[in-house]
């Protein structure tokens, strides 16, 4: 017998676009490791808390600093952190 109100666990929806790697976007955004990579289209936005991830992986920060898939920083530039 089933039992009311018990949930089964949550399991992480996957998104509809592609991984990162493989954009279907035309042009292509630009690699994670390109010199050019927080040029990708954003993927997901969240301006209320400062952050966008591009279609590459990389996490971008409204301050200009940025994490990229394997896990190396860029910090933001002098000016923004001053301020």
């Amino acid at each position: 017998m089933a039992q009311i109100g018990v949930r089964t666990p949550h399991r992480a929806r996957r998104s509809r676009s592609t991984s990162a790697g493989t954009c279907t976007h035309t042009p292509c955004c630009p690699s994670a490791d390109s010199g050019e990579a927080c040029l990708a289209r954003v993927r997901t936005a969240h301006p209320e808390q400062g952050w966008c991830l591009l279609c590459n992986g990389v996490i971008a920060f409204d301050d200009g600093g940025a994490v990229f898939p394997d896990s190396h920083t860029i910090e933001p530039p002098a000016s923004a952190a001053a301020a």
